[in-house]
């Protein structure tokens, strides 16, 4: 992790230690316009907090929110770099830095961070989701699986750990896997749209068009601003329009001939 300095938030006051009530007063402000939907005040108060303590932590981490929910990735990394150098065995941070860093397509800074916060934190399953997501994006599929497999373990019939199984699945090439855990996902809850998206792109892949084509129009029916779902159903009904016609046509040349 890079080194954390005061300057990035605000500088450290003289006898700034002195004063925690009036960091603390600020970082209080700041929470409550963070919750209220006021990031610029929000943001106002908490650098107020962090001038006058820089090793708020709280501040900081909110800080950290603040900028990714208003689109500043780079600023979002600084600050929680900031927390884990600050506090090393804040679980949480390091879970938001490997999210932000896996957004940014730092996929060695993702994985050192989500491995750090699975340290931490052994038995929380959104830890080994996560950990398995930046596997999936790195192209690690048996490690992406075996950690959604850790996940299930932990908390059992998670329709997103069984959708995002059957995606690392899939991506291995494990059809017959793939569409198990994708039934699963969508069992566990039938308004999941992405996993009916999922469960299509692997009938489609085992040439199981019809039923492929039913489980794209289901995913666009929950969902009906899902683009991938409503290509997806666009160019599986080309495929089967064009099959048919080969089908007509290898028909039609048949009789011809007698």
């Amino acid at each position: 992790m890079m080194a954390f300095f005061a300057g990035a938030c605000g500088s450290l006051h003289p006898g700034a230690h002195h004063q925690p009530s009036a960091a603390t007063d600020s970082y209080t402000e700041g929470k409550k316009l963070y919750d209220a939907g006021d990031f610029d005040g929000a943001e106002t108060a908490l650098r107020s907090a962090v001038a006058v303590n820089a090793s708020h932590v709280q501040a900081h981490a909110l800080l950290g929110s603040l900028y990714a929910r208003t689109d500043r990735p780079q600023e979002a990394i600084r600050e929680l770099e900031g927390v884990v150098n600050l506090d090393p065995a804040n679980a949480q941070a390091y879970a938001d830095l490997a999210r932000l860093y896996q957004a940014q397509g730092m996929f060695e800074e993702a994985l050192a961070s989500a491995l750090e916060a699975v340290k931490l934190s052994p038995g929380t399953e959104r830890l080994y989701k996560l950990l398995g997501s930046v596997y999936l994006d790195k192209g690690d599929y048996d490690s992406a699986i075996r950690n959604y497999e850790k996940a299930l373990e932990l908390k059992p019939d998670s329709e997103w750990v069984y959708n995002d199984l059957g995606l690392a699945y899939l991506s291995a090439g494990k059809l017959d896997d793939a569409e198990r855990q994708l039934r699963k996902a969508v069992a566990a809850d039938p308004q999941l749209a992405v996993a009916h998206n999922n469960l299509g792109s692997v009938l489609a892949r085992k040439g199981r068009l019809v039923e492929a084509l039913a489980s794209f129009r289901r995913a666009l029916e929950l969902d009906a601003h899902y683009q991938k779902a409503a290509q997806n159903v666009s160019d599986t009904e080309e495929l089967l329009k064009r099959k048919a016609r080969k089908k007509a046509k290898t028909g039609h040349t048949a009789v011809d001939k007698e």
